[in-house]
């Protein structure tokens, strides 16, 4: 890969079809990130995900498949062992767009409760 920013690009992970949101997580410095993935299939309504990568190389299953294991009936794909499940699935169409962790030190009382929580912005 190459990039007028840097010198050498990184692959972090692969399987991943549309990844709109990401953010570390403060206390650990991993990674967690959004994934929109397709519509549906004639049977399957496939859910949104939230992927989590502590380690990079993993893969996440795209295009051959979705969620917790549903396949793509085009490329007859199979989800191999490795691939890494999502932590968190969302509703279809659910339109993952953002994620955050909560919060700053200098919190208000409001945002105290939530510190450290995973927030994730979706567009129902």
């Amino acid at each position: 890969l190459r990039s007028p920013f840097y010198k050498t690009v990184e692959i972090y992970a692969t399987g991943i079809r549309n990844s709109v949101g990401m953010s570390f997580d403060p206390k650990t410095g991993h990674l967690w990130f959004t994934d929109n993935t397709i519509d549906s299939f004639e049977s399957h309504d496939v859910p949104e995900e939230v992927n989590y990568a502590p380690i990079p190389d993993l893969d996440f299953g795209y295009p051959f498949c979705y969620g917790c294991c549903i396949l793509d009936p085009i490329l007859n794909g199979t989800c191999s062992i490795g691939v890494v499940p999502p932590a968190i699935s969302l509703a279809p169409r659910s339109v993952p767009l953002g994620i955050r962790f909560c919060c700053s030190d200098n919190a208000s009382v409001f945002t105290t409760s939530f510190r450290g929580d995973l927030f994730v912005y979706v567009n129902t």
